[in-house]
């Protein structure tokens, strides 16, 4: 019983200590390393728990712009080498909730993660939406989230 105890405190402690170093990922701004934040142990974890495969989600930054750092929000953007407009996606982390937010475009179709949230996403995320919509067909853009709503038909 001891054990288990110590093995949950010390489990909760690396969590917690994770979090804590959730700031020292301002180091990357303006770099391209964003497949660094996504090896984060607080991140990693976060994305497995949006039913993402870390991995997977790696091929999406193969080519990223610089990240940014703004009003707490950390934020990068990519695709897929020689896939932009095909498969891209972009990740925001909230440092003040600790939230992590990731919008998937893959054939035309957005996918957004946490599929159901009670706040609203962050700027960031929304602006990649609106881009998307402005810059590829967005007639046959169909969303994959409870969040989002479809273009008005005209």
């Amino acid at each position: 019983m001891k054990i288990l105890i110590l093995l949950v405190f010390a489990m909760h402690s690396a969590i917690a200590t994770n979090v804590e170093d959730l700031n020292s990922l301002k180091k990357y701004l303006n770099t391209y390393n964003a497949w660094k934040i996504i090896d984060n142990t607080y991140i990693n974890t976060k994305i497995i728990e949006l039913g993402l495969e870390p991995q997977e989600l790696k091929r999406y930054f193969e080519v990223v712009r610089p990240i940014e750092v703004n009003n707490n929000h950390i934020f990068f953007n990519g695709n897929r080498a020689h896939q932009g407009g095909y498969k891209m996606a972009a990740l925001d982390i909230d440092l003040v909730t600790k939230q992590v937010f990731i919008v998937i475009y893959f054939n035309n179709i957005i996918t957004v993660y946490p599929k159901y949230i009670q706040t609203e996403q962050p700027h960031s995320i929304q602006n990649q939406i609106e881009y998307w919509e402005d810059s590829y067909d967005a007639d046959t853009l169909r969303y994959i989230d409870i969040l989002m709503f479809k273009k008005d038909e005209k």
